[in-house]
């Protein structure tokens, strides 16, 4: 009774968050883009863009984690390869659609349509994306139906894998290949998106199966294993994660361009600092010290701070890029420029946040994600 309790007030607080975004989206179709975002000719990409590659990320990164078995055959990791698939598929959706709502003016996507660029990084990006999206649908109809190992079943499956490495190391090269704003310029940034992608998926899948089992008391020592397992991958990736920003940083603060200021502005930022010492630094030392790193609770806690610092991390990157005028402008301009999210842009944020968490609570409640090959026939 209380766990349905738990469930209808979950329910209900989706619902109002869904409702608001419902109401935002329909007010910018109404009232347009310019008037409801603080989108300025200087700030082009808005945290609307930080969010966008969040679920982007996000929906890689499981990938990855469903090619442990998929590509690369440990069985063991079956139990979570059907959550983390679907997982990744309405994750990939909602970045889709948040992008979508970004661009102003959704409807003039069909000049992409009719007049495409193949010499633009954003034409294969696209291209990749819906691909991606197709092999995804295809692999977990397979499993949900109990095919696992068929030839079409795995040929999806290895087709997302790398499949996804081209569409992510592609949204990377969109910023690395802006000679214009060397704080996203170099060949590092389609490496960069990588290594970040297996990070979110790491962090989504232990964050939200943690909760999951903690809620409904469903864990078991196989479980448990493979949790503890990740755990480990989690801590590794972590600190490659903290060497790229590191150096990243130090890079930026050796640099003579003018352009490079902004990176002392970020490092006195708060989310700069967030990022590195919440969401990097701290689940680094926790999934680091294997006394606490067997705890579960110690996992779900790491996940959490992790996550947030993904988000935050999004958006300082983003924004790392923009504050400061390109060249000529900035020889005139040297005044940081100040972005503030409207109240509108925060409500699209948690809407397709609360809609990722809505399509994954109706997976878990009409799909069983907890099926593997051995519980298909049950």
């Amino acid at each position: 009774m209380e766990s349905k309790k738990l469930y209808n007030l979950w329910i209900a607080a989706l619902g109002i968050v869904l409702l608001a975004g419902f109401i935002t989206i329909i007010m910018l179709f109404v009232k347009g883009h310019g008037e409801l975002f603080s989108t300025i000719d200087k700030i082009p990409w808005t945290i609307l863009v930080a969010a966008y590659i969040f679920f982007i990320l996000t929906s890689v990164g499981l990938t990855f984690i469903t090619s442990l078995y998929t590509v690369f055959g440990y069985k063991k990791y079956q139990p979570i390869v059907k959550r983390a698939q679907f997982i990744s598929i309405v994750s990939l959706i909602t970045g889709l659609s948040i992008m979508v709502l970004e661009l102003g003016k959704p409807l003039h996507m069909i000049y992409y349509v009719i007049s495409p660029n193949p010499k633009s990084p954003i034409f294969w990006m696209g291209i990749f994306y819906s691909l991606y999206l197709a092999f995804l649908i295809v692999r977990f109809w397979k499993i949900h139906n109990g095919d696992w190992d068929s030839k079409l079943s795995r040929f999806a499956g290895v087709g997302a894998f790398f499949v996804a490495i081209a569409a992510e190391s592609t949204a990377g090269s969109i910023f690395g290949l802006i000679e214009a704003r060397p704080t996203f310029f170099g060949q590092f940034m389609p490496i960069y998106f990588l290594l970040d992608a297996f990070l979110s998926g790491i962090v989504t899948i232990l964050f939200i199966s943690l909760i999951y089992h903690k809620v409904t008391n469903t864990s078991t020592p196989v479980l448990e294993s493979i949790y503890d397992d990740l755990s480990k991958i989690f801590a590794f990736v972590l600190g490659v994660t903290i060497l790229f920003v590191l150096w990243r940083t130090i890079s930026g603060l050796y640099a003579n361009r003018p352009e490079f200021a902004v990176v002392e502005h970020m490092i006195d930022s708060w989310s700069f600092r967030a990022e590195l010492f919440i969401g990097l630094l701290l689940p680094f030392g926790l999934m680091v010290t294997k006394a606490i790193r067997k705890n579960m609770n110690a996992k779900l806690i790491a996940a959490i701070f992790a996550w947030i610092g993904l988000g935050i991390g999004r958006m300082e990157m983003l924004m790392s890029g923009q504050i400061l005028p390109v060249m000529p402008k900035v020889s005139i301009q040297k005044n940081m420029i100040l972005y503030n999210p409207t109240i509108w842009e925060w409500v699209i944020c948690f809407f397709s946040l609360a809609l990722l968490l809505f399509l994954y609570t109706m997976g878990e409640k009409y799909l069983k994600l907890g099926a593997s090959p051995k519980l298909a026939t049950e």
